[in-house]
């Protein structure tokens, strides 16, 4: 038997949301190496995009990631990524329809913040924006 997990994240990929589309285009135009929906070896954890060359996860959450036993199922995730060296920032899809230029802005922001930086000052707010 195959992974379940595997088949869901390209179930995912198959079928990203209108944000997530979007962002991905953004991240095209900016020149960064990405995945999408990957899954990491070894781990529970799907990621909406991980920049490869900068240990960067970037969350594309719905409003269901504002449920309380959501987040902190995120707030654990972003904890265990963190583990592996990976900063982890999250957006909400309305955000990135909306205000897409303030979401890549921050997004370029991270990738020259200094890497010691982690994202413990989100741990409890999983949204950024």
């Amino acid at each position: 038997m195959g992974n379940p997990l595997l088949g869901y994240a390209h179930r995912l990929l198959n079928n990203q949301t209108k944000a997530e589309q979007a962002l991905e285009h953004e991240i095209c135009k900016l020149g960064l190496r990405y995945r999408t929906q990957f899954l990491f070896p070894g781990q529970k954890a799907i990621v909406d995009f991980l920049l490869i060359d900068k240990s960067l996860v970037i969350e594309v959450d719905d409003p269901s990631h504002e449920e309380d036993a959501k987040r902190a199922k995120d707030i654990e995730r972003t904890k265990a990524l963190n583990t592996l060296g990976l900063k982890v920032i999250r957006f909400k899809n309305q955000t990135v329809l909306t205000n897409l230029e303030s979401v890549i802005s921050q997004i370029a922001m991270e990738l020259r913040s200094e890497p010691s930086e982690s994202a413990a000052d989100q741990e409890d707010s999983p949204s950024t924006l």
